[in-house]
């Protein structure tokens, strides 16, 4: 493994596991962890990407965390592949090892619809269907506008960026291993904005956002994520699906933004964060709202959106 364990690994396998890679999270672990405890996970397995912020030893503190580190940066490559992607394999086969794990980034908050209150209650559904998967929404979630984005960081995420736009995003027929993918969301909104100033320099942002993910699997029955968990590598179950409330737009972006560009550790080379890098300040007091945007206030609002439904979409 690239990655070492640097505090205690449980000894039997957790019913209801988090994997997720980080680095410099000192805003969103707090939430984080609060939102997934609540939510009935029993053990989270971190993989710190040299976290110089006090993320890892914020987590080491923690009796429920496992912070896993090397000497690697996650962006490099291990042959063709970038580091984070075998890591992103090896800790949930060869630590966390067969059964449910939910693999999240930092600034993805999973939300359930009715009758879920808990991971647990999701997945005894999934099992009594034969099911070994959950794919989800991203549901990109902001404020008015990007300038207020520099928020009470003690404050939920929830009620300092408490906007998101209906759907659906994608339409994922089941035996699909991938959605037809629709033009929807903020980021839609933001390309548009991008596209129009400066017609012909950025192309590549005129194509549908990726909002879809395949989260919680039941690792050791064949499906897997694949690099970054928005596809597997079969076609996963879509009768259900819940949402990630997806915090893009928080007080630390300008910071993600500077190091995504130095390591170019994201798609295309980190494009899109160069993007933001160059537009943020142009956009930053236009209003973010739309036609199309809704305040959230309960799991039923993203329901009601279009967003999450349990037996098959109602539309």
């Amino acid at each position: 493994m690239i990655v070492k364990a640097l505090n205690r690994v449980p000894a039997t396998r957790p019913p209801h596991a988090l994997f997720c890679r980080i680095r410099n999270e000192d805003y969103f672990i707090p939430h984080f962890l609060a939102h997934y405890r609540q939510l009935g996970i029993d053990h989270f397995y971190f993989a710190d990407d040299q976290s110089d912020d006090g993320t890892r030893e914020y987590l080491l503190a923690q009796d429920d965390c496992t912070v896993f580190g090397g000497d690697m940066r996650f962006s490099e490559r291990i042959g063709d592949v970038q580091a984070k992607v075998v890591v992103a394999r090896e800790v949930p086969e060869q630590v966390i090892g067969p059964g449910w794990t939910l693999t999240v980034d930092c600034d993805e908050f999973m939300v359930l619809p009715e009758p879920f209150k808990t991971i647990g209650d999701l997945t005894g559904f999934l099992e009594a269907k034969g099911q070994i998967n959950c794919i989800a929404a991203m549901v990109d979630f902001y404020p008015k506008t990007l300038a207020e984005r520099f928020a009470d960081r003690d404050v939920s995420p929830f009620l300092s960026f408490p906007f998101f736009d209906v759907g659906p995003y994608f339409i994922w027929s089941q035996g699909q291993q991938l959605p037809f993918l629709l033009y929807a969301g903020v980021r839609h909104r933001l390309n548009e904005w991008m596209v129009e100033r400066d017609r012909g320099k950025v192309w590549q942002a005129y194509r549908p956002t990726i909002l879809q993910k395949v989260p919680l699997v039941k690792w050791g029955h064949g499906l897997l994520p694949e690099k970054n968990s928005h596809i597997a590598n079969l076609p996963p179950y879509t009768g259900t699906q819940v949402a990630l409330a997806h915090f893009k737009f928080y007080p630390d972006l300008d910071r993600k933004i500077d190091e995504a560009i130095e390591s170019g550790h994201y798609q295309g080379n980190s494009y899109y964060y160069r993007l933001l890098k160059r537009y943020l300040p142009v956009f930053e007091s236009r209003m973010l709202l739309a036609l199309v945007s809704r305040r959230y206030t309960t799991p039923n609002d993203l329901t009601s959106a279009h967003l999450m439904f349990v037996d098959g979409p109602p539309y």
